[in-house]
């Protein structure tokens, strides 16, 4: 049934995945002496310090994709509510991915480092880094659900 507990927890990895990409909020802020750059998941901000009034917008292709990506395997899982064991292989194959955006932040944010700064610079986290392992925790409800499930229907076909 689509009611199920970790569809909910699914629906809401779909949600905040959305969230993280259309936020604009940056998850990472690096400050040089000539130049304040903004890191986002769908794009960086990079402001002059003597003109702020003119950002530059660099847009970052591959986390938006992975961000979608993680967003659709979950929204994709959320009905597969009929075949248990392929919904949790696709949930294991989503935490993977889950945990494979850390690094594609990390990537993100020493490529706009190299481009754009090229002396030493001073490198904020905002409290965005930690939506990915909000994701973590709530695909591992829903894997926890699932598998409760697939216990359940194990244990009611030895009962018959």
């Amino acid at each position: 049934m689509i009611q199920r507990r970790q569809s909910i927890f699914l629906l809401l990895i779909v949600i905040s995945s959305f969230v993280m990409i259309f936020s604009g909020k940056p998850f990472a802020v690096l400050t040089s002496n000539s130049l304040n750059i903004e890191v986002g998941f769908k794009e960086s901000v990079i402001k002059s310090i003597a003109a702020p009034q003119f950002p530059v917008m660099h847009s970052h292709l591959l986390l938006t994709l992975h961000i979608s990506l993680d967003a659709l395997i979950a929204g994709m899982s959320i009905f597969l509510f009929n075949k248990r064991k392929l919904q949790l292989k696709i949930t294991i194959i989503n935490f993977i991915l889950i945990f494979a955006l850390y690094g594609t932040m990390i990537y993100t944010l020493n490529d706009v480092s190299a481009k754009f700064i090229k002396s030493a610079s001073d490198t904020q986290f905002t409290s965005l880094c930690a939506y990915p392992l909000i994701l973590l925790a709530l695909n591992f409800i829903a894997y926890r659900g699932i598998k409760k499930d697939i216990d359940l229907v194990s244990s009611a076909d030895r009962l018959r």
